[in-house]
């Protein structure tokens, strides 16, 4: 079906000289094995005034689409945000929105999220260099949008959520999966293979549907040690999905790697730790995500995988002088292998970082 759209001539032509757009090659094999060899240089998401800055995705040119929040009014405002220097998209999104949040941002600087009008009603947009586009009718909830402009997310249809695709003005629900009652997409890749979850009347399974979406999508077996799928919460361009599953007794979380022609790869967390929790990949096979305590009172820690081998970023980062705090979390991780990381405690900014790699 098709959605209505309108398009505003909106320029972003600030925004064009924080990048030029670019696609990442698609590695056929991990280029490296292993992730103790890793290094890497904490660079603050820090605005050069002060303001603090929030994190929300992180593209292959080394942007970042994020957030500021404004304490008087308990609301927040997109930004775009490149080597210390950052531009608002608030009024970009919609003269007078009374909040804007950014999901994702592609490496053509298509950035998707939502936002709320004078009249308080909540919808959707992408945002890029042509304009803002109100993605109105079926499609909601974008979560990522891939290199082509096809963005992964929501369709309710009867009351039902399907997972979707919205490309060009057009909604394309995603088939549901057996003795499903609802679904919702979390990721596309470059190739239009889209993951996330389903709902069924018993427990949530781990999708994945290939495009072009005509038959129903993969469902991700549970390992033999596993109760109850959390879904599939990311995938690379050479088709590899990561995904978490909980225990008979839901004590113990474990995320685990998943391709169709490869042995279900469990990624265990650091040594001492109960849970693993993945968040992203990359074509080049590197994970980043976090481990926790089995009681999950103390602090996380951010925490990178890649092949057989789990490492503590706290071992990898070369942190600055008298910066506090300790990392608990990797969020996201691009092609040039940089990490969008969290470091709690931190005395700069509001404890977001790019990390990037170092000889």
């Amino acid at each position: 079906m098709n959605a209505n759209t309108r398009t505003f001539a909106v320029t972003l032509a600030s925004v064009a000289a924080l990048s030029q757009p670019s696609h990442p090659a698609h590695a056929d094999t991990s280029t490296q094995s292993g992730c103790s060899h890793l290094r890497y240089s904490a660079v603050p998401f820090a605005a050069r005034d002060g303001t603090a800055l929030f994190a929300d995705d992180l593209n292959d040119e080394g942007e970042i689409v994020g957030h500021i929040f404004d304490d008087n009014t308990a609301t927040n405002e997109v930004i775009l945000w490149k080597d210390g220097r950052y531009v608002r998209l608030g009024d970009r999104i919609l003269a007078g929105a009374l909040d804007t949040t950014a999901t994702a941002v592609n490496n053509r600087t298509q950035i998707v999220g939502q936002f709320a009008g004078p009249d308080f009603n909540t919808e959707d947009y992408l945002l890029d260099r042509r304009g803002v586009t109100y993605l109105v009718g079926p499609f909601t909830s974008p979560q990522e949008i891939n290199d082509h402009g096809v963005i992964a997310g929501t369709a309710s249809s009867d009351g039902i959520d399907h997972g979707a695709v919205w490309s060009n003005g057009e909604t394309v629900p995603l088939p549901m999966a057996p003795g499903a009652v609802s679904a919702i997409a979390a990721d596309i890749n470059n190739n239009g293979t889209v993951v996330g979850r389903a709902e069924t009347s018993a427990r949530l399974e781990a999708l994945v549907w290939f495009a072009p979406y005509t038959s129903a999508p993969t469902v991700i077996p549970l390992p033999p040690n596993a109760d109850r799928s959390q879904g599939a919460r990311g995938v690379n361009n050479r088709e590899q999905v990561i995904f978490a599953a909980d225990d008979f007794d839901a004590v113990v979380t474990r995320s685990y790697l998943w391709s169709a022609d490869r042995p279900l790869q469990e990624l265990q967390p650091l040594a001492g730790l109960a849970h693993s929790v993945a968040v992203d990949i990359n074509t080049d096979g590197l994970i980043v995500g976090s481990s926790a305590s089995a009681d999950q009172e103390a602090p996380s820690t951010a925490t990178v995988w890649r092949g057989a081998e789990v490492c503590a970023l706290e071992e990898l980062v070369k942190t600055p002088p008298g910066l506090e705090g300790q990392w608990v979390a990797g969020f996201r991780v691009n092609e040039r292998g940089e990490i969008l990381a969290f470091r709690s405690g931190s005395s700069v900014g509001a404890g977001w970082f790019v990390l990037r790699t170092r000889k």
